[in-house]
């Protein structure tokens, strides 16, 4: 069973004019970023693409071509459903340092960044 750990914590959305912060942009860009790659593709009865086949992901060998397969489909979803910001977000998918069923999708916005942990053996996602 895939369940969903969310770790991730960014500063209020407006500040004390009232006004939104760079972070709550980013934070509400890596969030439905989140979301979208998280959603398994076909699970939208009334979008069916929406998503990815991140799922499909968790039963395999991660080697660089599986890697570079995850990325692509990560990106062609994100450039779907998140068109405005899809040129500016940067997708890596890479090995976790001492783990062969984790692995980490990096999602950066400039020197901002927010991280997917993938951990294979048990299905479960962490934001960090």
């Amino acid at each position: 069973m895939v369940t969903t750990e969310t770790a991730i914590s960014f500063f209020p959305a407006t500040n004390q004019n009232g006004f939104f912060t760079q972070n709550d942009a980013l934070s509400r860009i890596f969030t439905e970023a989140i979301r979208i790659i998280t959603t398994r593709k076909g699970t939208h009865f009334e979008d069916p693409e929406f998503g990815t086949d991140l799922q499909q992901f968790l039963s395999t060998i991660i080697d660089s071509n599986t890697k570079h397969e995850l990325r692509q489909d990560i990106v062609n979803a994100l450039t779907l459903y998140l068109p405005e910001y899809s040129y500016f977000i940067q997708v890596n998918v890479m090995d976790e340092p001492y783990s062969d069923n984790v692995f980490r999708i990096e999602l950066k916005i400039e020197d901002v960044a927010s991280n997917l942990i993938v951990n294979t053996s048990d299905g479960t996602f962490t934001v960090v």
